[in-house]
């Protein structure tokens, strides 16, 4: 297992215009993993109550570890479950902290259009339009290490996405 490593610098340097052009395909479903946890955890939503609070969480054959990514304009996508289907999509919650990720109803809203920006090697920075490049999608570094975050962009491990494209009810080899 990779050990999380933090470099703390001032400066941000890791997107470019040429970057976010990613492609992927609308149609298709994906497993989201960090290089923090690997790949046998996927970020899922949690099936309780409210069923709208993401967790990485062992990966398993489930709809809520199925993503599909519908592209937006501008470059960004929205992220939404099989499970939930495109009624609700990942965004953030916006109270005081404005940093917890959350799968509520699909508005038009920029907490809702995620930027996907290449890091090199599989791996990809999610953002948003709402908080913009400075802010990442990560892992709490935490007693669980489970909870999703927007934080301040850093050359960590838990920023660090692979987006593996999946076919439902497809293995992930050593999971």
């Amino acid at each position: 297992m990779l050990r999380r490593l933090i470099y703390w610098t001032p400066v941000l340097f890791f997107v470019s215009s040429t970057a976010s052009a990613q492609s992927f395909d609308p149609n298709a479903w994906y497993r989201l993993s960090t290089r923090f946890q690997g790949e046998c955890k996927s970020l899922d939503i949690v099936n309780d109550a409210n069923d709208n609070r993401p967790l990485l969480e062992r990966t398993a054959d489930i709809s809520g570890q199925y993503w599909r990514l519908t592209p937006l304009p501008g470059g960004h996508y929205r992220l939404t479950t099989l499970w939930q289907g495109t009624g609700r999509s990942l965004g953030i919650l916006n109270d005081a902290t404005a940093d917890q990720p959350i799968l509520e109803a699909t508005e038009n809203i920029t907490g809702q259009y995620w930027r996907i920006d290449s890091l090199g090697n599989g791996y990809h920075r999610l953002t948003t339009l709402w908080q913009g490049t400075a802010r990442s999608l990560d892992i709490l570094n935490d007693a669980q290490d489970n909870k999703p975050r927007l934080r301040p962009s850093s050359n960590i491990s838990g920023q660090q996405w692979r987006i593996r494209q999946v076919q439902l009810g497809q293995k992930i080899p050593g999971c």
